[in-house]
């Protein structure tokens, strides 16, 4: 039996796996020790915050932009995981989440807009939040929802050294 066309079958498929498949990078913040990878050839890194707290990732074709960011929790404004995801779901339609996860240590919500998909992942750990928002446009929701669910995936929390 000659096992070559099927070698080749499976080589050429694994090469077009490895080009539809983006490639991540990691960008650790320097403030708060947070990292996150991200698409290097779909997005576009923008320079940290001023405040050093994080920065924006913008796509380079279309209108999709990533903010990944961290920062103390404060007594008092929005300090419960419940007042997080009640604050995050303010852009939704009648402020309602699709998609709600409610923790002691995590916050996640994505709902649709009529134009936008909208996710928010906050990872709560040692006095500090560390976020990842996205927002992109529903007609590329095919594109991006693995890329985000990647992301958020990927992301650490912050650390209060």
């Amino acid at each position: 039996m000659n096992t070559y066309p099927l070698f080749a079958l499976v080589a050429v498929l694994s090469l077009a796996a490895a080009e539809a498949a983006p490639a991540f990078v990691t960008y650790t913040n320097a403030r708060y020790g947070f990292s996150i990878a991200y698409p290097a050839g779909l997005v576009t890194p923008q320079p940290e915050a001023e405040n050093g707290d994080g920065r924006a990732f913008l796509a380079k074709t279309g209108t999709a932009r990533f903010l990944a960011y961290a920062g103390h929790i404060l007594e008092g404004i929005n300090d419960s995981p419940e007042q997080r995801a009640i604050e995050a779901e303010k852009d939704c339609p009648a402020h309602h989440a699709s998609y709600r996860v409610v923790k002691p240590e995590l916050v996640a919500i994505s709902c649709a807009t009529a134009s936008e998909i909208l996710y928010e992942k906050t990872i709560l750990h040692d006095g500090l939040a560390t976020t990842l928002s996205a927002k992109y446009p529903k007609s590329e929701r095919s594109h991006w929802d693995s890329i985000v669910a990647r992301m958020a995936r990927s992301m650490t929390p912050a650390r209060s050294d």
